[in-house]
């Protein structure tokens, strides 16, 4: 199953109680210390922090170099990270931010990229649904659902850490499965390079030939209706027939989405159940 997953990798309270959050959470606590421009953390020393993180409570914030406390998005070493009006970073957790879901895993990081204008969906049960992108599809159980450290440690593994900053840095993947079986499904979202500026077709071609250079057999490429839109398919194998690929590629404004399947002959059925669940949401 990891030698699969190498072939897919490698081919997202009113406002009344905003306001008051920030008030309730230091209350009483004399380190902290607020005025008109914001909340700012006083130290032992008498030293204030400053374009650091801190630990406080069991919860992580952010100060700017100013000094004061950081709240919203929050880039950090090529990693996003979201911190609520009370100044707590998001960590294990999916939250609607601007009308979108995000999801954060257990260190904080956001598996979206809010700069590359991608809005990734979110489970619910085993349905995944992403309104942004207008589409859900329902996973059987006993599929396996990677988180983004999963993926994070994969790329690292595979392609080294530089490899896998530059994937995470144009490629927004927001659901990564792997089926009962050997099969797996991967979407993610792609922006930059100068690949905004390419169409549909033109992107298939692209991909197709990248397919062929890397020793795929290319089967056909082709324009499909599925879960309501239209994408381009290109269907390849590899290993002398035994392991089939299928890619879906779909622009949304400047981005592409691309629908990647990777599954050996004897499990067609069980992908591509999944695959026909596909629907749009609104």
């Amino acid at each position: 199953m990891k030698n699969m997953r190498r072939w897919i990798t490698g081919a997202a309270l009113a406002v009344s109680m905003a306001l008051v959050l920030p008030f309730q959470a230091f209350a009483g606590q004399e380190n902290w210390k607020h005025n008109e421009n914001g909340w700012w953390y006083l130290k032992d020393d008498d030293t204030f922090c400053s374009d650091t993180w801190l630990e406080e409570g069991g919860f992580w914030y952010h100060f700017n170099s100013n000094g004061y406390m950081d709240t919203g998005w929050l880039e950090d070493k090529g990693q996003w990270y979201y911190l609520g009006e009370d100044g707590r970073m998001y960590v294990s957790t999916t939250k609607n931010i601007d009308g979108a879901a995000y999801m954060f895993d257990d260190t904080g990081a956001s598996m979206g990229n809010p700069a590359q204008g991608v809005y990734p969906g979110e489970w619910q049960g085993n349905t995944f649904v992403n309104t942004w992108a207008n589409y859900k599809l329902t996973v059987p159980e006993g599929t396996r659902i990677l988180s983004g450290k999963d993926l994070r440690n994969y790329r690292e593994e595979t392609f080294g850490v530089e490899g896998a900053a530059e994937m995470d840095d144009k490629c927004a993947t927001e659901l990564f499965v792997e089926l009962p079986g050997y099969s797996s499904m991967v979407i993610f979202y792609q922006t930059g390079n100068g690949r905004e500026l390419l169409s549909e077709s033109e992107m298939a071609r692209l991909l197709t030939l990248l397919y062929g250079q890397s020793g795929n057999q290319i089967e056909g490429v082709d324009q499909v209706q599925l879960g309501g839109s239209s994408y381009y398919r290109i269907q390849s194998s590899m290993l002398n027939g035994s392991i089939c690929q299928t890619t879906y590629v779909r622009k949304i404004g400047d981005v592409f989405m691309l629908v990647q399947l990777v599954y050996t002959t004897g499990f067609a059925d069980e992908i591509n159940g999944v695959l026909n669940s596909m629907a749009p949401v609104r």
